[in-house]
C-alpha cells in the first residue's frame, strides 16, 4: 500500500454538518455556525470486530443532525447514541426499544381487538373472536407461569393486572355472545 495513513483516514474520515437553526436551548443559532462541520470520535469497536470500522460503523455527536446515506444509520439490533436527542429521549419517527412490558401491553391489546374491545376503525363495526382471544389470554398466562420470579416488580403487577382484566372481560363478552340469539 503506498500513500500515507492519514490522508486515507481523512478520504474515508466521517463527517456530520450541524445544520440546526437553533441551539439546544431553543436560542438562534449565529448565521456562521451553521452548517460547520462537528468533530466526531470513531466509536469504540464492538468486541469481535475488527478496530479498522469503516464509515457507517461510527456513531455521530448526540443531538448533530446526520443527513441520510452518511452512514448515521441505526445498525440492525444495537443501540446507537445518535439515536436518541439529548435528553435522552427516542428521536421522533423512532420506536421505542423493545421491553418485556411492551410485549405484554402488545400482546394486552391484540386479545382486546379479538375481543371487540377494540375496533379496526372509528366507524367500523367490532368483530369478536372469543377462540384468539382466549389463545391470546392463555399465551399471556404461559408467560406470567415461565417468568415467574425474573420479572421486577412492576413488570410482575403489570401482568397481574392485564391478565385479571382480560379474563374478567373475556367472560362477560363470552356469556353476553351465549346470551344473543343466533343470527340467521
Amino acid at each position: 500500500m503506498s500513500g500515507s495513513g492519514s490522508e486515507e483516514e481523512e478520504k474515508n474520515a466521517f463527517r456530520v454538518v450541524d445544520r440546526r437553526r437553533f441551539d439546544a436551548d431553543g436560542s438562534d443559532r449565529d448565521e456562521g455556525e451553521i452548517g460547520k462541520a462537528v468533530p466526531v470520535e470513531p466509536a469504540a469497536a464492538p468486541a469481535g470486530t475488527s478496530e479498522s470500522a469503516g464509515p457507517s460503523e461510527t456513531a455521530g455527536a448526540p443531538g448533530a443532525d446526520a443527513t441520510p446515506g452518511t452512514g448515521a444509520a441505526p445498525s440492525g439490533g444495537a443501540t446507537d447514541p445518535s439515536d436518541t436527542m439529548p435528553g435522552g429521549e427516542p428521536n421522533p419517527g423512532e420506536p421505542p426499544p423493545p421491553t418485556f412490558s411492551s410485549l405484554i401491553l402488545s400482546l394486552s391489546t391484540q386479545a382486546l381487538f379479538t375481543l371487540g374491545e377494540i375496533a379496526e376503525s372509528p366507524d367500523a363495526e367490532p368483530q369478536i373472536d372469543l377462540l384468539a382471544g382466549k389463545q391470546l389470554i392463555d399465551l399471556l398466562g404461559v408467560l406470567q407461569e415461565k417468568t415467574s420470579g425474573n420479572l421486577d416488580a412492576g413488570e410482575s403487577e403489570l401482568m397481574e393486572r392485564i391478565l385479571y382484566d382480560l379474563r374478567l372481560r373475556f367472560v362477560e363478552i363470552a356469556r353476553r355472545s351465549t346470551a344473543r340469539p343466533p343470527e340467521n
